[in-house]
C-alpha cells in the first residue's frame, strides 16, 4: 500500500521547548545569541520529529494532517499504520468505492489509542476501494498537547541543541573526533514508529 502525508502546519518552537529552557541547558545568560540557539531549537524540532514519525505540537482542526493512499490495504487485524502520530482523532475518512464513487466512512468505524495507527472498531470492514491514486483520505489531528511532549524527546532536543552549539564548525581540528554516544537515539527510540 502507498500513502503521503500532507501537513502545513508549521511547528511553533516556543510551545514545544521554551527558549528559556533551552538557554538554562546551555548555560546561556545573555540574549545576544537567541537567534542563533533559536535555530538550533528548531532544527532538534524538526530532527526529533522526523526521526520519531511523531508530531510535538497538535495541529488544529481547521488545518488537518491528510493521510492519502491508494486503499487501506491487508491491514492485519483491522490496524492502519498512519505513519505519523500521535493519534488525537480522526476528523474525516473519504474514499472512492470499487466504482469509482465518492464515499465517507463513519470516524465511528475506527477507534486509535494515540499511537500512530487507527483499528477497525469490532464488527467493522475496511471499505473497497477503486486502488487509484489517493482513494482514500483520512483527514487527522494528531500530535502532542502544549506541556505534553515526552521528557525523553525534551532530553534528546536538549542533546542535539547542546551538541550544536558546541559544535558551531562543520570541522573540528585538534581533538580526537567521536559521535554523540547513542544518547539521542536511546531517548527516541521508544517514540519511534517506522512504517514498514
Amino acid at each position: 500500500m502507498l500513502f503521503r502525508l500532507e501537513s502545513s502546519a508549521v511547528v511553533d518552537g516556543e510551545s514545544v521547548l521554551p527558549l528559556a529552557r533551552v538557554k538554562e541547558h546551555l548555560e546561556v545568560d545573555s540574549d545576544y545569541r537567541d537567534p542563533l540557539i533559536e535555530i538550533f531549537r528548531n532544527a532538534a524540532i524538526d530532527l526529533v520529529q522526523q526521526y520519531t514519525m511523531r508530531r510535538l505540537t497538535l495541529n488544529d482542526v481547521a488545518d488537518p494532517v491528510l493521510w492519502r493512499g491508494n486503499g487501506f490495504g491487508s491491514a492485519p487485524r483491522g490496524i492502519l499504520r498512519l505513519g505519523v502520530g500521535p493519534v488525537h482523532s480522526v476528523l474525516a475518512i473519504h474514499y472512492r468505492d470499487s466504482q469509482g464513487a465518492p464515499a465517507v466512512m463513519p470516524v465511528a468505524d475506527v477507534v486509535h489509542s494515540g499511537g500512530s495507527e487507527i483499528q477497525l472498531a469490532a464488527g467493522k470492514n475496511w471499505p473497497d476501494v477503486d486502488g487509484g491514486l489517493d482513494c482514500a483520505v483520512i483527514k487527522l489531528r494528531v500530535g502532542y498537547e502544549t506541556g505534553k511532549v515526552p521528557s525523553a524527546l525534551i532530553s534528546a532536543m536538549l542533546l542535539m541543541i547542546g551538541h550544536l552549539y558546541a559544535n558551531r564548525e562543520s570541522v573540528i581540528t585538534g581533538t580526537v573526533t567521536a559521535t554523540l554516544p547513542l544518547g539521542f537515539e536511546a531517548l527516541c527510540d521508544k517514540y519511534r514508529d517506522p512504517v514498514i
